[in-house]
C-alpha cells in the first residue's frame, strides 16, 4: 500500500520549490529588488524549518509508540 505524504510534507515540498524559484529571481534581480526578495526568502526558510522540526517530532513520537 503506497503511503501518502502528510500535510506538512506537502507544504515543505511547495516551500522548497518556491525557495529555489526565489533564489533564481534573487540572482537575476537588481540591487533594490534583492533586499525585498531576501526578506521573503528568509520567511520561507523559517516556515520550512518550523515544519521540518514539527515533522521530525511527529516521527519520533511515532517511533516511540512502535517500540
Amino acid at each position: 500500500m503506497p503511503t501518502t505524504e502528510s500535510r506538512r510534507q506537502l507544504e515543505m515540498d511547495t516551500l522548497r520549490k518556491q525557495t529555489r524559484k526565489l533564489k533564481k529571481q534573487i540572482r537575476a534581480a537588481s540591487s533594490e529588488e534583492t533586499n525585498g526578495l531576501l526578506v521573503i526568502w528568509r520567511q520561507l526558510k523559517a516556515r520550512h524549518s518550523a515544519l521540518s522540526r514539527a515533522e521530525s517530532a511527529r516521527k519520533k513520537r511515532s517511533q516511540k509508540r512502535k517500540n
